[in-house]
């Protein structure tokens, strides 16, 4: 079963289609801003960003009440000491620039950004588990922890969003749980799926985006312990666009991406040549269980 935790405040850069699967939620803070209830007020509440003052009085208010929080650090090590478990940490990160916490039940995550990561999972009375990773964050924060199954062995997992990028793209980090010892396990290779849509029945975990003037499709696949992307398509425009759309299909052979098939398509547009090569004429099978659709208006 899926449970999601309330939300972190993930932080919004403004880029042109970068979303997330979860909506932000808020919540009413001691001495948050109200706008102003006329007109001209409210736009310029929309306008005018949340001063440095409001936005640090709220993070610290989450803080210190042991509530969710992502907060930029600037050498304050009295947060880290008494606001945090940074006296667990083993092998703490140098340079620690931003700390997230994130709950999920009795589950609590945190994280302590550096040149490295250092993850501390608290889970009730069991004991502390800690990672020291290099995370690539993409640009729109950090947040989101869920409960789920990820490697499709039945049992659920934990994942949390490390950023958004244009086209739609959505990253996650995975830590795969392990149902006789109870401990997590780090998964790095899925952190490379981009905007993950999960297929339980053919046990396939579809990736993609949008961009510019067409699709891209990736099919993973869990392998001997890792999140192995096995297949792709691609859905775009080869010359100018009047003369039609064209979908080249590919796979992955001994670490080396060979195409095994391309189609042209006159008169199509690359929506409709994607959707007509699933249905009529890939090499691999597979593409017939994809949706079409997937990543279509997410950028």
């Amino acid at each position: 079963m899926k449970r999601i935790a309330l939300p972190l405040l993930i932080l919004l850069l403004g880029l042109a289609g970068c979303q997330t699967e979860n909506t932000i939620e808020t919540s009413a803070l001691p001495n948050q801003a109200v706008a102003p209830t006329a007109t001209a007020g409210v736009i310029e509440a929309i306008l005018t960003p949340e001063s440095d003052e409001i936005r640090r009085e709220r993070e610290w208010w989450a803080l210190k009440n042991g509530e969710d929080v992502y907060i930029y650090l600037n050498g304050e090590d009295d947060i880290l000491n008494n606001y945090t478990s940074y006296d667990l940490l083993t092998t703490p990160p140098k340079q620690i620039k931003r700390y997230v916490r994130c709950s999920l039940g009795d589950l609590k995550m945190e994280l302590f950004c550096g040149e490295m990561t250092s993850i501390l999972i608290l889970d009730g009375e069991k004991a502390p588990q800690e990672f020291s990773e290099d995370i690539e964050y993409e640009m729109a924060g950090i947040g989101s922890l869920t409960e789920e199954d990820l490697n499709f062995d039945g049992y659920d997992d934990l994942r949390f969003f490390i950023g958004g990028n244009r086209g739609g793209q959505a990253y996650y980090a995975a830590l795969l749980k392990d149902t006789e010892t109870q401990k997590y396990t780090y998964a790095s290779s899925f952190s490379h799926i981009s905007s993950p849509c999960f297929d339980r029945e053919h046990q396939v975990i579809w990736g993609g985006s949008e961009f510019l003037f067409g699709y891209y499709y990736d099919a993973y696949e869990f392998i001997e312990g890792e999140f192995v992307n096995t297949h792709g398509l691609i859905g775009d425009y080869p010359g100018a666009w009047e003369n039609g759309a064209q979908c080249t299909e590919y796979m992955w052979k001994d670490g080396e991406k060979i195409i095994v098939g391309q189609t042209h398509f006159p008169e199509q547009g690359v929506t409709g040549a994607v959707k007509e090569y699933i249905e009529a004429s890939p090499v691999w099978e597979g593409w017939r269980w994809c949706d079409p659709d997937l990543f279509v208006m997410k950028g």
